[in-house]
Protein backbone atom coordinates (compact mmCIF):
# COMPACT_ATOMS: atom_id res chain seq x y z
CA UNK A 1 0.00 0.00 0.00
CA UNK A 2 1.37 3.38 -1.01
CA UNK A 3 1.28 5.93 1.78
CA UNK A 4 0.56 9.56 1.14
CA UNK A 5 3.20 12.16 2.12
CA UNK A 6 0.93 13.13 5.02
CA UNK A 7 0.94 9.58 6.41
CA UNK A 8 4.69 9.22 5.87
CA UNK A 9 5.33 12.39 7.90
CA UNK A 10 3.00 11.16 10.63
CA UNK A 11 4.84 7.84 10.81
CA UNK A 12 8.22 9.58 11.01
CA UNK A 13 6.98 11.84 13.81
CA UNK A 14 5.58 8.85 15.65
CA UNK A 15 8.89 6.98 15.37
CA UNK A 16 10.94 9.98 16.54
CA UNK A 17 8.66 10.67 19.49
CA UNK A 18 8.51 7.01 20.47
CA UNK A 19 12.27 6.67 20.58
CA UNK A 20 12.78 10.00 22.31
CA UNK A 21 10.24 9.21 25.03
CA UNK A 22 10.72 5.44 25.12
CA UNK A 23 14.01 4.39 23.49
CA UNK A 24 13.90 0.90 22.01
CA UNK A 25 15.63 -1.18 19.38
CA UNK A 26 18.59 -0.02 17.33
CA UNK A 27 17.31 3.55 16.96
CA UNK A 28 16.76 3.76 20.71
CA UNK A 29 20.30 2.55 21.46
CA UNK A 30 21.72 5.12 19.04
CA UNK A 31 19.69 7.86 20.69
CA UNK A 32 20.83 6.84 24.19
CA UNK A 33 24.46 6.72 23.05
CA UNK A 34 24.08 10.24 21.68
CA UNK A 35 22.60 11.35 25.02
CA UNK A 36 25.60 9.89 26.85
CA UNK A 37 28.22 11.53 24.67
CA UNK A 38 26.69 14.29 22.53
CA UNK A 39 25.10 17.67 23.17
CA UNK A 40 23.00 16.30 26.02
CA UNK A 41 26.20 15.31 27.81
CA UNK A 42 27.60 18.83 27.43
CA UNK A 43 24.39 20.28 28.85
CA UNK A 44 24.47 17.86 31.80
CA UNK A 45 28.09 18.69 32.61
CA UNK A 46 27.22 22.39 32.60
CA UNK A 47 24.23 21.80 34.86
CA UNK A 48 26.25 19.82 37.39
CA UNK A 49 28.81 22.63 37.63
CA UNK A 50 26.07 24.77 39.18
CA UNK A 51 25.51 22.34 42.04
CA UNK A 52 27.70 21.32 44.95
CA UNK A 53 27.39 17.57 45.38
CA UNK A 54 28.37 16.23 48.77
CA UNK A 55 30.60 13.19 49.36
CA UNK A 56 27.73 10.96 50.51
CA UNK A 57 24.64 12.05 48.60
CA UNK A 58 21.65 9.78 48.11
CA UNK A 59 20.64 10.52 44.52
CA UNK A 60 17.57 9.74 42.44
CA UNK A 61 18.01 10.37 38.71
CA UNK A 62 14.60 10.39 37.02
CA UNK A 63 14.78 9.57 33.33
CA UNK A 64 18.30 8.18 33.66
CA UNK A 65 18.61 7.42 29.94
CA UNK A 66 21.94 5.82 29.08
CA UNK A 67 23.31 6.22 32.60
CA UNK A 68 26.14 8.69 31.98
CA UNK A 69 24.81 11.26 34.44
CA UNK A 70 24.62 8.68 37.21
CA UNK A 71 28.27 7.87 36.62
CA UNK A 72 29.20 11.57 36.64
CA UNK A 73 27.38 12.22 39.92
CA UNK A 74 28.81 9.18 41.69
CA UNK A 75 32.29 10.36 40.69
CA UNK A 76 31.50 13.63 42.50
CA UNK A 77 30.07 11.78 45.52
CA UNK A 78 32.62 9.03 46.31
CA UNK A 79 30.63 7.67 49.26
CA UNK A 80 27.27 8.32 47.65
CA UNK A 81 24.51 6.15 46.25
CA UNK A 82 22.41 6.62 43.11
CA UNK A 83 19.09 5.15 42.01
CA UNK A 84 18.26 5.56 38.34
CA UNK A 85 14.71 5.19 37.05
CA UNK A 86 13.39 5.20 33.50
CA UNK A 87 10.34 3.87 31.67
CA UNK A 88 12.49 2.36 28.92
CA UNK A 89 13.92 -1.16 29.24
CA UNK A 90 16.55 -0.20 26.68
CA UNK A 91 17.63 2.75 28.85
CA UNK A 92 17.82 0.58 31.97
CA UNK A 93 19.97 -2.00 30.14
CA UNK A 94 22.38 0.64 28.86
CA UNK A 95 22.55 2.31 32.28
CA UNK A 96 23.38 -1.06 33.85
CA UNK A 97 26.25 -1.58 31.43
CA UNK A 98 27.49 1.98 31.90
CA UNK A 99 27.47 1.73 35.69
CA UNK A 100 28.48 -1.92 36.10
CA UNK A 101 31.26 -1.13 38.59
CA UNK A 102 29.03 1.01 40.82
CA UNK A 103 26.30 -1.65 40.76
CA UNK A 104 28.83 -4.31 41.80
CA UNK A 105 29.92 -2.01 44.64
CA UNK A 106 26.25 -1.63 45.68
CA UNK A 107 26.45 2.11 45.04
CA UNK A 108 23.88 2.09 42.23
CA UNK A 109 20.54 0.48 41.45
CA UNK A 110 18.21 0.87 38.48
CA UNK A 111 14.47 0.46 38.15
CA UNK A 112 12.01 0.59 35.28
CA UNK A 113 9.27 2.88 36.59
CA UNK A 114 7.47 6.16 35.86
CA UNK A 115 7.90 9.34 37.89
CA UNK A 116 4.17 9.32 38.65
CA UNK A 117 4.47 6.16 40.74
CA UNK A 118 7.77 6.30 42.60
CA UNK A 119 7.80 3.47 45.18
CA UNK A 120 10.32 4.98 47.59
CA UNK A 121 9.54 5.99 51.20
CA UNK A 122 9.19 9.68 52.00
CA UNK A 123 12.50 11.44 52.55
CA UNK A 124 14.65 8.75 50.92
CA UNK A 125 16.90 10.99 48.79
CA UNK A 126 19.01 14.08 49.38
CA UNK A 127 19.18 14.95 45.68
CA UNK A 128 16.74 14.35 42.81
CA UNK A 129 17.87 15.12 39.27
CA UNK A 130 16.14 15.43 35.90
CA UNK A 131 18.27 15.94 32.81
CA UNK A 132 16.08 16.93 29.87
CA UNK A 133 13.35 14.58 31.07
CA UNK A 134 10.74 16.90 32.63
CA UNK A 135 8.98 17.51 29.26
CA UNK A 136 8.36 13.76 29.13
CA UNK A 137 6.74 13.61 32.57
CA UNK A 138 2.95 13.39 33.03
CA UNK A 139 2.54 17.04 34.07
CA UNK A 140 4.76 19.04 36.44
CA UNK A 141 2.13 19.54 39.17
CA UNK A 142 1.67 15.81 39.81
CA UNK A 143 5.29 14.86 39.09
CA UNK A 144 6.85 17.55 41.27
CA UNK A 145 4.68 16.33 44.17
CA UNK A 146 6.25 12.88 43.75
CA UNK A 147 9.73 14.44 43.82
CA UNK A 148 8.80 16.43 46.93
CA UNK A 149 7.71 13.33 48.79
CA UNK A 150 10.86 11.28 48.16
CA UNK A 151 13.19 14.18 49.01
CA UNK A 152 14.42 14.60 52.57
CA UNK A 153 14.07 17.97 54.31
CA UNK A 154 16.85 20.18 53.01
CA UNK A 155 17.10 17.99 49.89
CA UNK A 156 17.53 19.53 46.47
CA UNK A 157 15.86 19.08 43.11
CA UNK A 158 18.00 19.77 40.02
CA UNK A 159 16.37 20.32 36.62
CA UNK A 160 18.60 20.72 33.56
CA UNK A 161 16.87 21.36 30.24
CA UNK A 162 17.28 23.09 26.96
CA UNK A 163 16.05 26.61 27.58
CA UNK A 164 12.88 27.98 26.06
CA UNK A 165 12.62 31.70 26.64
CA UNK A 166 8.92 32.05 25.95
CA UNK A 167 6.00 30.10 24.55
CA UNK A 168 6.61 31.62 21.10
CA UNK A 169 10.17 30.28 20.94
CA UNK A 170 10.81 28.81 17.51
CA UNK A 171 12.61 25.85 19.11
CA UNK A 172 9.47 25.05 21.09
CA UNK A 173 7.36 25.23 17.94
CA UNK A 174 9.71 22.91 16.06
CA UNK A 175 9.95 20.45 18.97
CA UNK A 176 6.20 20.37 19.44
CA UNK A 177 5.75 19.84 15.72
CA UNK A 178 8.17 16.87 15.58
CA UNK A 179 7.69 15.35 19.06
CA UNK A 180 4.17 16.45 20.02
CA UNK A 181 5.07 17.06 23.68
CA UNK A 182 4.91 20.03 26.05
CA UNK A 183 7.89 22.24 26.80
CA UNK A 184 8.08 24.56 29.77
CA UNK A 185 9.70 27.94 30.28
CA UNK A 186 11.73 28.74 33.38
CA UNK A 187 8.82 30.78 34.68
CA UNK A 188 6.38 27.91 34.28
CA UNK A 189 8.69 25.42 36.00
CA UNK A 190 9.40 27.86 38.83
CA UNK A 191 5.67 28.41 39.34
CA UNK A 192 5.02 24.69 39.70
CA UNK A 193 7.98 24.29 42.05
CA UNK A 194 6.71 27.11 44.29
CA UNK A 195 3.19 25.68 44.20
CA UNK A 196 4.54 22.32 45.37
CA UNK A 197 6.32 23.98 48.30
CA UNK A 198 9.92 24.25 47.10
CA UNK A 199 11.99 27.18 48.35
CA UNK A 200 15.26 28.91 47.41
CA UNK A 201 14.56 28.41 43.71
CA UNK A 202 17.61 29.36 41.66
CA UNK A 203 17.34 29.78 37.90
CA UNK A 204 20.53 29.76 35.82
CA UNK A 205 21.00 30.28 32.10
CA UNK A 206 23.67 29.47 29.54
CA UNK A 207 22.67 31.91 26.85
CA UNK A 208 25.03 30.82 24.07
CA UNK A 209 23.86 27.20 23.97
CA UNK A 210 20.42 27.93 25.46
CA UNK A 211 20.71 25.71 28.52
CA UNK A 212 18.52 26.08 31.58
CA UNK A 213 19.31 24.93 35.11
CA UNK A 214 16.89 25.19 38.06
CA UNK A 215 17.81 24.22 41.61
CA UNK A 216 15.10 24.09 44.27
CA UNK A 217 15.19 23.06 47.93
CA UNK A 218 12.68 21.24 50.09
CA UNK A 219 12.58 23.10 53.43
Amino acid sequence: MNLSPKHIVRNIKKSIRSNYCYPSGILGKLMLTKMNHGSSAAMARWGLKNLTIGPSESILDIGCGGGANIKRMLALSPDGYAMGVDISSCAISMSEAYNKKAITQERCDLMKICVSSLPFPNGTFSLVTAFNSVPLWPGPARSFRQVWEVLCHGGRFLIVNNEYRDRGDEVIKLSQLSLDMPYYTAEELSYHLRSTGFKDIEVLHEAKRQYLCIIARKP
